[in-house]
């Protein structure tokens, strides 16, 4: 499926199962060109907490804040 303007977005995954984001660097992506944003934690309103039973999971770890597995999502670029 194609839809004029159509954009993507993929998420920026961690590294290591258990690490301290000490920032998150995203100057350089938003200045790539077809890059609409990136997204991390401060750009989601309210509570980051996410989950099916209890919401306890956040959905992007923020700067300061600890993984919890590979693949942790750390931010969003759309583009």
């Amino acid at each position: 499926v194609y839809l004029e303007g159509m954009i993507y977005a993929s998420a920026v995954r961690s590294k290591y199962p258990r690490a301290r984001v000490l920032a998150i660097h995203t100057k350089k992506a938003r200045g790539l060109q077809g890059v609409v944003g990136v997204f991390t934690a401060n750009d989601i309103p309210g509570d980051i907490k996410v989950g099916h039973l209890k919401q306890d999971w956040d959905a992007l770890i923020p700067v300061g804040g600890m993984t919890h597995y590979l693949g942790d999502a750390i931010c969003l670029v759309a583009a």
